[in-house]
């Protein structure tokens, strides 16, 4: 898949989605552009954090296991630019090192669905 920026839509707040796998973008584009949400997706941390400086994100959602860097040098590059940025961290591992938890937002499971990355989401876009 390619990465995508859709126009954003000034009453929907736009989410950032950072994953390696086209797949998970795909289901993340679908389901959270059809739950409110202009949805940004890309595979790679460096257009991540181009999208981040570009866009007024409001959440970003990063994948830690990725080949270029993982989710917690992601997370770390994103606040450099955007200290107040939520960051969400999410792993189909239940091994992160405490240290990339203690660089993100929040931490939520794969295995958890995009349901609960929503409920989550919605937490930060609310607050």
């Amino acid at each position: 898949m390619p990465e995508t920026a859709n126009e954003p839509e000034a009453q929907k707040p736009i989410v950032l989605f950072l994953d390696d796998n086209p797949d998970i973008l795909e289901v993340y584009e679908a389901y959270f552009g059809h739950n409110g949400f202009t949805v940004l997706t890309t595979s790679r941390a460096a257009n991540a954090i181009q999208l981040a400086e570009t866009h007024p994100v409001k959440v970003a959602v990063v994948d830690y296991e990725m080949p270029e860097i993982n989710g917690h040098q992601a997370a770390v590059a994103l606040k450099g630019i955007r200290p107040t940025l939520p960051v969400i961290l999410v792993s189909g591992s239940c091994d992160i090192p405490p240290e990339a938890l203690q660089a993100v937002d929040f931490f939520v499971s794969k295995g958890d669905g995009p349901s609960r990355l929503n409920e989550v989401i919605n937490t930060f876009v609310k607050s």
